[in-house]
């Protein structure tokens, strides 16, 4: 790999590609030619793209961006000039044209904007390019290649529909974990343990609804009225889940206006700290609005032998001893950590019926749900995506897709059915992410408009609304973490085509808007790539097998089964790894219960072909159990399944197993990329940023991946924060923006792949689109990591002005000193600055490891750029504060500039503040005299003396003037870019001087 590609080389701001992030403001740079050979010839149009691709239908890019890839034989030619247009009907290029951008004298081949009219709402444009060389010889025009537009905002009829939300289940409120004498919150005696309670019900009451909750730490089984109503089987940290079940059937038929609760409780060992517990709660309501509970503690009996028939409600408990209450709810060694798992309803089946009475020209389907789709019309499946449409924090974006259904559609009558999964947005299992408590988190949802335009210029819309038809479906659960459970004997034949009977179907419920911004998907879909067939199918006992595919994969697998019975469950565990007896190893601490598991129940036909909709996993083995025989290679095949984008880079090498690594790279990329770039697709699925940051140049060496990180990059944008933080995994739900954060190491990612997008593709309105927000990382995610000594310091004036100011907390090492209202361009300045006696060397108080070297920013050869009232952030004066903070007698919109010298091996910094006017109708008076210091010797050089005008306050306004004009004694370059700045900076009155961005200040 070349130097310009190494990650630490990008981070210390060595521009390739001839430019850096700064420089966005021009054209992009040509590729250095040699001299031209004596076989050259004239230039050709190889390939073409819209935004990066090939073809685009569908996309709500007011100006899109064309770009095109020049060849010619020989070497040393290129491009001089190119010329642009653009029309809507593709067989008349002579006629009137939507945009002609005339012969422009560029070298530009990449990222050129269409600059036409404003873009018709679902038109198709076309598009071609000519190019001429050096030697003025133009080529010929590039085929033909289109961009269509999608539905304006004021053209969407449709409206969101689904299946209402179920109740909420009970919690643990007023409950206490419970456990027999002896044991104590922190240890409890290990094995079984049986408990019994009663709960009175009034004289003549009508149970109108009764729900029970509970959990144990381990595990349990529970019965109400003598019949089994719960059970949670061995798992880790299986109390974190609590088990919901409606007893209302179970409390009606006692006999006795009395329910009896029975539960077998059992602790395991095996851990230093061995808490065991036992937490319920039944609630019983009557329809005479009377509610009555039972809940874990003192009324309770425990018995530590199992004696016959404990669990029916007439067994004589009273010779069993009373329990040992160990904690409420909510404290103990449990805390409030267990998440009372939702009922999940089963993947809702959306169906509409409708004629299309005229010849059709073209259809277009405009899709979304939440969290993913799968459509079919008139029985055939609809586009080739999978875990569509791409994820989002739901509150801010939304995505939908667009699909050419002109092929499907039939003058008639016609079906369109949708099957909705979960994903993230209705995510039910548990996990330490909180994706189950995402703020936006709701039942799936689905918003659809189908277009069907006609030869004569009508149209016929059918859109999403409260006349479609809902049931439940196979799929009954669906978790991108635990997995997919589908029953084939519950699919009703025949439900997206014409003709089906769905009158016992009820009407689709309209619900709630989601707060996000409806946009068109701007990235590449997920598909399944490629099919793999196992290397190795073993018996690891009677009826279960291991198949090992040969190579980790993210994905799922494709199962036929042949001959089994109805109701016979096949059920698929997926894995990386295998345990130490053989089996599959599934399961990861973060995510308890049931982990990358599929089940099938057979409907009993002679062959049954079954694939996930809604879930992937990482595996190499898949462990499956239930099948009438030995599986053959073809019937258990693996699925590759990631965002499909297109491999731009090959390697080869004499040494067969550097291509061997370099090929599982490119396999490890590929299983990463859905929708985001995860940190792996089996334990987490997570967009962690960090993991992004070390592999987008990787990720860009070997595939075309701008519009997978464009999207995310928006999705960066929409995680931030008012005051500019970002979480460490994005998407986020909420978490990750106080665990493991602030973490500045990871969320530098924003600006290191704008710079990525610019670098490799020459992506200049990432760098647009993204400067404001990116700036406003660099205190967003800092506060209080601002001065410390084992981080970098940054001085930046992109601060926000408009950005709250974030209160001073425990451990912070900023305050806010002063603000002042400057009148340009309308915003607040915010001046910092820090005081107080610092060490020269050792290390800061209070902290640990080895003595710091760092003494007083700014050091020689540095400088801190100015503050202006235009861009809001003040400088930081960063001195580690051993003392008391004090308001320090810094003016508001303050430039600064500063001196140091050395001699006898310290170091000894002066900063002085040349303030600068917020009105622009100052006068400026006097001077000021220094003299710079030596690098080598530390001593007075000659020459070295500049000037500058002192301020006075200005006469209109009372703050202060600038300078007119200074000495400039050193000038820095840019991290960025090529551009310098002098130590002491000119500033215009009533103007802000114009920088590149935040310069990292070491020392």
């Amino acid at each position: 790999m070349a130097e310009g590609w190494k990650r630490r080389v990008f981070l210390q701001g060595t521009a390739a590609a001839g430019a850096g992030i700064g420089a966005f403001t021009g054209a992009a740079p040509a590729t250095a030619a040699p001299a031209r050979g004596p076989g050259a010839s004239g230039l050709r149009i190889v390939r073409t793209t819209v935004e990066y691709a090939g073809t685009l239908l569908g996309t709500d890019v007011e100006r899109p961006r064309l770009t095109w890839e020049p060849a010619a034989p020989g070497h040393g030619v290129r491009q001089r000039a190119y010329r642009v247009q653009v029309v809507r009907d593709r067989a008349r290029w002579d006629g009137r044209k939507v945009w002609d951008s005339g012969k422009v004298v560029s070298d530009r081949t990449v990222g050129v904007a269409y600059d036409g009219p404003a873009l018709l709402p679902r038109t198709r444009y076309f598009w071609r390019v000519r190019v001429w060389d050096a030697d003025g010889r133009a080529s010929r025009w590039s085929e033909p290649s289109w961009w269509e537009t999608t539905l304006s905002e004021g053209d969407w009829r449709a409206r969101w529909i689904g299946a209402d939300a179920p109740p909420r289940p009970p919690s643990f409120e007023g409950a206490s974990w419970i456990w027999a004498p002896g044991a104590t919150p922190s240890d409890a005696p290990e094995g079984p343990r049986w408990f019994r309670a009663r709960l009175a019900l009034p004289a003549g009451a009508d149970v109108r609804r009764a729900v029970l909750v509970a959990t144990a730490d381990d595990d349990f089984t529970l019965y109400a009225g003598g019949r089994r109503a719960l059970h949670a089987p061995q798992r880790q940290d299986g109390w974190r889940t609590g088990q919901v079940a409606d007893v209302t059937a179970l409390v009606r038929d006692t006999s006795s206006r009395e329910v009896v609760l029975a539960a077998l409780a059992t602790n395991r060992g095996g851990a230093r700290v061995n808490p065991g517990g036992l937490l319920v709660r039944l609630i019983v309501d009557t329809a005479e609005g009377q509610r009555r509970e039972l809940v874990t503690g003192d009324d309770w009996r425990v018995s530590e032998t199992e004696q016959p028939g404990w669990q029916q409600p007439d067994f004589d408990d009273s010779g069993w001893a009373g329990v040992a209450v160990l904690a409420p709810y909510g404290q103990g060694p449990w805390g409030s950590g267990v998440s009372v798992a939702e009922p999940e309803q089963p993947a809702p089946l959306l169906r509409r019926g409708f004629t299309v009475r005229k010849k059709i020209s073209r259809a277009r389907l405009y899709l979304s749900g939440l969290a993913y789709y799968e459509a079919h019309l008139n029985g055939r499946r609809v586009g080739r995506q999978v875990l569509d449409p791409g994820f989002t924090d739901y509150d801010e974006t939304v995505l939908y897709a667009v699909h050419d259904v002109t092929g499907l559609l039939e003058r008639g009558e016609n079906a369109l059915g949708v099957t909705l999964g979960r994903g993230f947005y209705g995510m039910t299992t548990p996990n330490v992410w909180n994706w189950h408590r995402a703020p936006w988190h709701g039942e799936p949802r689905l918003l659809a408009q189908l277009e069907i335009d006609h030869p004569d210029g009508s149209r016929t819309t059918v859109a999403s609304d409260g006349e479609w038809r809902l049931t439940e479906g196979p799929t009954r659960s669906n978790s991108l973490y635990a997995g997919e459970s589908y029953d084939a004997r519950l699919a009703p034949g025949g439900w997206t085509l014409p003709g089906f009977d769905d009158s016992a179907w009820r009407p689709a419920g309209v619900q709630e808007t989601p707060g996000g911004k409806l946009r068109a998907q701007p990235h590449d879909p997920i598909e399944i790539i490629e099919t793999v067939r196992p290397e190795e199918i073993s018996e690891l006992r009677p009826g279960v097998y291991v198949v090992d595919m040969g190579r980790t994969m993210a994905g799922w697998t494709r199962l036929t089964v042949r001959g089994a019975a109805e109701g016979t469950v096949v059920r698929l565990v997926h894995g990386e790894q295998r345990t130490d007896d053989g089996s599959v190893e599934a399961g990861t601490g973060h995510v308890p219960g049931r982990f990358q598991t599929d089940e099938y129940v057979c409907a009993g036909r002679a062959e049954e072909v079954w694939e996930p909709s809604f879930s992937y996993k990482g595996f190499r083995y898949v462990q499956i159990s239930g099948l009438p025989a030995r599986p053959s290679p073809g019937q258990v095949l693996g699925r590759v399944v990631h965002t499909r984008v297109e491999e731009v880079s090959g390697f080869a090498c004499s040494e067969p197993f550097y291509e061997w690594l370099d090929g599982a790279m490119r396999r490890t990329v590929l299983n990463n990329l859905h929708g985001i770039p995860t940190d792996t697709p089996m334990y987490e699925k997570n967009g962690w940023t960090g993991d992004a940051q070390v592999g987008a140049p990787v990720m860009a060496y070997a595939f075309g991946v701008h519009r997978l990180l464009s999207k995310w990059l928006g999705d960066l944008a929409d995680s931030q924060t008012e005051t500019g933080k970002v979480p460490v995994i994005v998407p986020s739900g909420g978490w990750g923006y106080r665990e493991a954060a602030p973490s500045p190491e990871w969320t530098t990612v924003y600006p290191f792949v704008v710079r990525e997008m610019y670098r490799v593709y020459g992506d200049e309105r990432a760098a647009r689109e993204h400067w404001t927000p990116w700036c406003a990382t660099w205190t967003g995610n800092c506060p209080g990591w601002w001065t410390d000594w084992r981080s970098p310091r940054w001085a930046t004036t992109c601060r926000p002005a408009t950005a709250a100011i974030r209160p001073r907390t425990p451990g912070s090492r900023r305050r806010r000193i002063c603000t002042a209202p400057c009148r340009t361009p309308r915003r607040r300045a915010t001046c910092w600055a820090r005081t107080g006696p610092r060490p020269v060397t050792g290390r800061p108080p209070g902290s640990s490891g080895t003595p710091s070297t760092r003494r007083s920013w700014p050091r020689r050869g540095t400088t801190a750029r100015p503050g202006t009232p235009a861009t809001g952030r003040r400088p930081t004066r960063c001195r580690w504060p051993s003392g008391s903070y004090r308001r320090a007698p810094v003016p508001p919109c303050s430039t600064v500039w500063s001196r140091t010298s050395r001699s006898a091996g310290t170091t000894s910094t002066r900063a002085r503040w040349a303030p600068a006017c917020c009105c622009g109708c100052c006068a400026p008076t006097a001077a000021r005299t220094w003299r710079t210091p030596s690098r080598r010797s530390g001593r007075i050089r000659a020459g070295g003396t500049g000037r500058r005008t002192a301020p006075t306050p200005c006469g209109r306004c009372g703050r202060w003037s600038p300078a007119p004009a200074t000495t400039i004694s050193r000038a820095r370059s840019c991290s960025g870019c090529t551009r310098t700045w002098p130590v002491c900076v000119p500033v215009t009155p009533g103007t802000a001087p114009s920088w590149c961005g935040p310069t990292p200040v070491r020392g």
